[in-house]
């Protein structure tokens, strides 16, 4: 099923008393192909939907005058209005608050500031489910019209069938019907001794559609004219009615029914010993089913059989024959009999002289007659499955409405597939449903995670897997490998399902499909399997078609329920991350590539002076007098080659301030759009502090001239003093040594 959506062309409206925010709605749905019509107040909106149905309403909750929730119960209260699905949009975020819009009849609650992936997303979601809602009710009206013709046809041909029946029964033969002398027209197999063999029917075909005095009916019309036995066989060589009207037959079926040695039936009908049945069954009707065509047969009895294919909706569904022509009259036959049936020779000496000779043309009256039977068979049983169809595809229908509410309603995946389970057999009457899911393992394990009806533990033992294995090539590992539906037609035997055939006939499966179950880009994440107790249950296209419908519908609401739950942990995040950002004190700006902001903070609006809303209608260049929007491209440039910019610049406030700020800026991506997260912090005390820095260092400097030069003009006095000093010394050295001399002394060295 197709999962896509085309957004093109749906209709919204958009109602909110903030001219930014309907022009930001506005543009970023129409950049997306929706035809959008804004309006500023509740009145407008109820103007505009009496002209002009939207496909979707977003409502601001808080408006002047009429707030949203009256504006949602005027829309519900409108019949023509109430399918609207409407979108609650506020800056609101109690709890109550969403409770109330929900008890309005609001399809989802959107908590501004709005992000664009979101808001799109869960348009397109509730466009989707009105969508599939729409197109189920269509359905279920072209279905409820067909089903009245399709009942009025049967009525019709019900009618005819029963006249014909009617006429079958009452028909006129050719001779006067003589009554039976030894046998009743309602003997049959049971009456032979050895109990009836229709018990050991196994739910065949014509067994399942048509009662037994009906088919004792068809069979009976040709006893007392041809004075023999009649059968009819399922394809499969199950009996769905036997009747004797012939001492013959009789004594021949039960001779041959002691030949067996065992007081089971099965088994004697397996034994090959059993004359009588090998003769009606295996070289008679059997070879009339497999040839399509009549047989006419000499029976180990010494007797004829004639046996006619049953046709239904042009399908051999089985058989019905009829023995006819005088028993042996040859002592050698009739020895050679009595050895083969162990019976006494004479006995059947005896029994044979009842038998009074049938003209030919009366035989061959009744071949055409038993023809005719064979048809009107067919005939029931097709009405029979019509009606089972007709009935089937109601339950089915009534089904997928109740499964669309459920989709509708669910909150979490695990209901969602519970329900589904309960509904297809508990309402659509199929005998179990179960949902596997894949595992990526080594055995390629499909693991069941909901199911309903008669389970009794087959899916703990079934171990069923999506490998090419045995395990595999049952319908629902195919289904999944192969990403289309499998089905089995009859439990009893198809090799595919050997591993699980004892384990599924104890529980009444007899047939089943399995249906994959395909995620948003096609992959198959699991299958649903829904089994049958009748063969071939699922052979119908139609049914089989509505089928898959659902299991796509399912697929679709479990993606939903997922994408809804990602987006609970996203929104959780996101909120989380708000709280964050909000109660940080730095400024946080999410800007694109034309510098138009998506997010801001608390701290944003706070330095600024601008709401949260004002701020998201701006840009850039709106509040940095430092930065043009022609700067713009090379800054984004830089940023996305290095991922992280830090520099300084001003931002303006809305009275007209000029705040020193830093920036640290820093490029991400996100679903192919790049972004600028800059982290915004006020650097005016940083100035005034990097400014007193600055004057205090201008007067150490200052001071540290001022004394460089005092120590300067020192050093310089110091220096003369020194020199005169030194000068001194050395006079004094002098004059002692020329004193010394002038003594005759020589002169004493200064330690």
């Amino acid at each position: 099923m197709n999962q896509e959506m085309k957004v093109g062309f749906n209709r919204l409206l958009v109602v909110d008393d903030t001219a930014a925010n309907r022009q930001l709605l506005t543009n970023l749905l129409t950049a997306h192909g929706y035809i959008v019509h804004p309006a500023s107040d509740g009145e407008l909106a109820l103007e505009f939907v009496q002209t002009t149905l939207p496909d979707l309403i977003l409502l601001d909750i808080r408006m002047p005058e009429m707030d949203g929730f009256e504006v949602c119960r005027r829309l519900k209260a409108d019949e023509r209005t109430r399918d609207i699905p409407v979108i609650f949009i506020s800056i609101l975020e109690d709890e109550r608050d969403k409770v109330q819009a929900f008890r309005e009849g609001a399809v989802d609650y959107i908590t501004k500031p709005l992000q664009p992936e979101e808001v799109l997303a869960r348009i397109q979601t509730h466009l989707r489910l009105r969508e599939l809602t729409e197109r189920l009710e269509q359905k279920v009206v072209e279905r409820t019209e067909e089903l009245s013709i399709a009942n009025q046809r049967l009525q019709l041909e019900a009618a005819e069938r029963r006249r014909a029946e009617e006429a079958l029964a009452h028909i006129e033969w050719m001779l006067t019907r003589k009554p039976s002398s030894s046998n009743d027209l309602d003997d049959s197999t049971d009456d032979q001794g050895y109990g009836d063999l229709t018990d050991l029917n196994r739910g065949g075909l014509i067994s399942r559609s048509i009662e037994k005095r009906v088919l004792q009916g068809i069979a009976s019309e040709y006893l007392d004219l041809l004075e023999t036995s009649s059968a009819i066989y399922e394809k499969n060589g199950d009996y769905a009615f036997g009747i004797f009207s012939s001492r013959w037959c009789s004594l021949m079926d039960r001779a041959s029914r002691g030949l067996c040695d065992t007081d089971d039936n099965a088994s004697a009908l397996a034994s090959g010993k059993w004359l009588c049945h090998e003769s009606c069954w295996t070289n008679c009707s059997r070879l009339a089913i497999e040839t399509e065509a009549p047989v006419d047969i000499e029976c180990h009895g010494g007797i004829r059989l004639y046996s006619v294919p049953v046709f239904a909706d042009e399908e051999v569904i089985g058989a019905i024959n009829f023995g006819y022509g005088d028993p042996p009259r040859d002592t050698e036959k009739l020895r050679a009999l009595a050895e083969s049936y162990a019976l006494d020779h004479e006995e059947l000496v005896t029994e044979g002289g009842y038998y009074n000779t049938r003209p030919p043309f009366i035989i061959e009256v009744a071949k055409q007659r038993l023809q005719v039977s064979a048809r009107l068979i067919g005939i029931l049983v097709e009405r029979r499955r019509a009606e089972e169809a007709m009935h089937r595809l109601n339950r089915e229908l009534r089904a997928i409405s109740n499964c669309n509410q459920v989709l509708m309603r669910a909150d979490d995946e695990q209901t969602l597939l519970n329900e589904i389970c309960r509904i297809i057999c508990d309402e659509a009457g199929y005998r179990m449903a179960w949902v596997g899911y894949t595992e990526n393992d080594e055995a390629k394990t499909l693991r069941p995670v909901a199911w309903g009806g008669v389970e009794d533990g087959y899916l703990a033992t079934a171990a069923i897997t999506w490998a090419d294995t045995e395990r595999g090539r049952g319908p629902t590992g195919t289904a999944v490998r192969s990403g289309t539906s499998a089905r089995i037609n009859d439990f009893t035997i198809d090799p595919n399902v050997a591993p699980w055939r004892e384990g599924a006939l104890q529980r009444g499966f007899r047939s089943s499909i399995a249906i994959p179950l395909k995620g948003e880009n096609g992959e198959t994440f699991g299958a649903i399997s829904i089994y049958s107790t009748e063969p071939n249950a699922f052979a119908a296209t139609e049914e089989v078609h509505l089928l898959e419908e659902l299991a796509g519908d399912l697929a679709f609401g479990v993606n939903v329920l997922r994408a809804r739950k990602e987006r609970r942990e996203d929104e959780r995040r996101i909120a989380l991350l708000s709280f964050a950002l909000d109660n940080v004190r730095e400024a946080a700006y999410l800007t694109d590539e034309k510098a138009r902001f998506h997010y801001v903070n608390e701290e944003s609006s706070r330095v600024l002076g601008y709401s949260r809303d004002e701020l998201l209608t701006m840009g850039v260049a709106d509040i940095d007098p430092d930065f043009p929007l022609e700067r713009w491209p090379g800054h984004w440039a830089e940023l996305k080659k290095v991922g992280s910019l830090t520099f300084e610049t001003r931002h303006r406030t809305k009275d007209g301030r000029l705040l020193p700020v830093e920036i640290n800026g820093n490029y991400i991506e996100y679903d192919g759009q790049g972004y600028n997260l800059a982290l915004v912090r006020d650097i005016t005390e940083r100035k005034r502090g990097e400014e007193a820095l600055r004057k205090l260092a201008g007067e150490l400097e200052e001071r540290v001239r001022e004394r460089t030069a005092e120590l300067e003009t020192k050093n310089a006095e110091l220096a003369r003093l020194n020199k005169i000093f030194v000068g001194r010394e050395l006079r004094m050295v002098e004059l002692k040594g020329r004193i010394a001399e002038l003594e005759g002394k020589p002169l004493r060295q200064e330690p």
